[in-house]
């Protein structure tokens, strides 16, 4: 094995932490282990990703102009936009009670209710279907279900969030933001976006609760992991590598298959969490 794409170290600086020769690799597929495990619950503690990655977010910033993004620093704010249009018309035609349309963060969700209480749900995903037009044709490939692109084809990512629209007597229509920001300001290593002027468009109807609602797209985090955080990481994993017979942070092991089971959060020692929240964002995505 090897470790995960987003591991906050990398298996050679374990080695030269420990004194392991790099030709030794008796206890590797633990040490990647405890790397890929230690990595997942400095993310989970400060409830973001390190590693950089292109992110697509929506952010209500509620009567301001700035926005803070959830995974700073932005290496590149490649789109701002705001608005909505028409993206898909999706429709049910069975039998069934109940039938709904939901985005998710990765797709879109269709969920039928039979009379008898059996319910069957599909996910179009992004990864997979990533342009209206691809979504729209998976769509219609389930039993029952028809969507069409209302307008341009578009990145199917784009897709306002919504949450279990009803498709039993009507069509579902998913909307998107097709109104190009081009007015704001960057500042990169706290990854905040200060809009210059105001573009909420006069929305009516169901659109309104789109109204001042921005969409960035954006690659955020780190290309190169700072050294502070990536030894943080280097030091939990020694310490769950040379005393896990009485580290409280692993419950159990076997040496056999180098297996264990890593503890909750709340297993970790105040100190170690404090150092954790020292690499958490200073603000929380939203408003500044």
């Amino acid at each position: 094995m090897a470790v995960a794409a987003n591991a906050l170290c990398t298996l050679a600086q374990v080695h030269d932490h420990l004194q392991i020769p790099d030709a030794t690799t008796t206890w590797d597929e633990l040490l990647e282990q405890l790397i890929d495990n230690y990595t997942g619950l400095i993310e989970q503690v400060n409830n973001r990703a390190y590693k950089a990655a292109n992110y697509v977010e929506f952010h209500k910033p509620m009567g301001s102009t700035c926005i803070v993004l959830e995974n700073n620093p932005a290496i590149y704010v490649y789109r701002v936009a705001t608005g909505v249009a028409n993206a898909l018309s999706v429709t049910y035609s069975g039998t069934d009670i109940r039938a709904t349309v939901q985005t998710y963060d990765g797709g879109v969700r269709i969920t039928s209710l039979a009379a008898d209480g059996t319910q069957t749900a599909n996910n179009v995903d992004y990864a997979t279907y990533p342009t209206f037009s691809t979504v729209a044709t998976q769509i219609t490939t389930v039993a029952d279900w028809t969507a069409t692109v209302s307008g341009d084809d578009g990145d199917a990512r784009n897709l306002y969030p919504a949450v279990s629209l009803d498709a039993t007597s009507q069509a579902v229509t998913l909307t998107y933001p097709d109104d190009i920001v081009a007015d704001y300001l960057v500042d990169n290593d706290a990854g905040t976006i200060e809009i210059q002027r105001s573009y909420f468009a006069g929305f009516d109807g169901d659109a309104q609760r789109f109204r001042g609602t921005y969409m960035v797209e954006y690659r955020g985090g780190y290309e190169t992991i700072p050294g502070g955080l990536c030894q943080l990481t280097i030091d939990l994993v020694a310490q769950g590598f040379g005393t896990s017979k009485i580290n409280p942070a692993l419950q159990s092991e076997s040496l056999g298959d180098y297996s264990y089971r890593m503890a909750d959060i709340g297993a970790l020692t105040e100190g170690q969490l404090n150092r954790i929240r020292s690499y958490g964002n200073l603000s929380i995505g939203g408003v500044c």
